[in-house]
This record gives structure tokens, sequence and C-alpha cells, in this order.
């Protein structure tokens, strides 16, 4: 991997796991339940893993648009390594975290910063 492709892959990066987060944000407000975060922050390192190699694939593609993948077999099978290897993690963190909240109460974590947030009415 070249060092210019890491740094123009990072604006992606982030704007993916920004997007991710604001998801999250929005979706503790719809379960009013702000635990959520937990589970979305484990999912959160597969979906800008897939991000960044869908980047790294067009980047590598012989014409702008096309989604072949790199030429180099050992490059396909080292993503597709990383890419189970992140996914199976990250969604068994998700789905632990998921299954621990279901049918508690409100994490005493955030109920604490809840109530020392100025505004806060939750």
């Amino acid at each position: 991997m070249h060092l210019s492709w890491f740094f123009s892959n990072l604006p992606f990066a982030f704007l993916t796991a920004l997007a991710w987060a604001l998801l999250a944000f929005a979706t503790s407000f719809v379960v009013k339940r702000h635990a959520i975060i937990d589970v979305f922050w484990g999912s959160g390192f597969l979906v800008v893993l897939l991000e960044s190699l869908f980047v790294s694939h067009l980047k590598s593609a012989p014409e702008m648009g096309s989604l072949h993948l790199s030429n180099h077999a050992v490059d396909h099978w080292l993503h597709l390594g990383l890419l189970i290897a992140v996914a199976l993690w990250s969604l068994r963190l998700s789905i632990y975290l998921a299954l621990r909240q279901r049918g508690t109460a409100e994490d005493t974590r955030y109920v604490a910063i809840l109530a020392n947030t100025k505004g806060s009415n939750d």
C-alpha cells in the first residue's frame, strides 16, 4: 500500500465513519435508547473497511468506474482474508452487544452522561 493512497482515502474513510455515527445518533432517538451506539461502534469497523476496499478497487481498476479486482491474485486474497476477519469480529461484537442490551434498562454509563448534560430531557 502506498502512503499516497492512504492519505487520498482518509477523507472518504472519515466521512464514512461520520455518516455511520450520525446514523447511530439518529437511531438512538428512534429507539429511545442511547446505548445503541455500542452496536453501531462494532459494525463501524466493517463499514469503514468496506468503504476502503471499494475505493481501493476503484483506484486499481484499469478504467474509471470499473469494479475489477486488482490484477494481483495475492492482493485479492489479502483483501478477502482481511474482509472476512474484520466482518466476523465486527458482526460478532455488534450481535453480542445487541443481545446483551435486549430487554434491559438503559446502560448506566449513558444515564450518567445524560444526567450531567445541560438541556437533556432523557
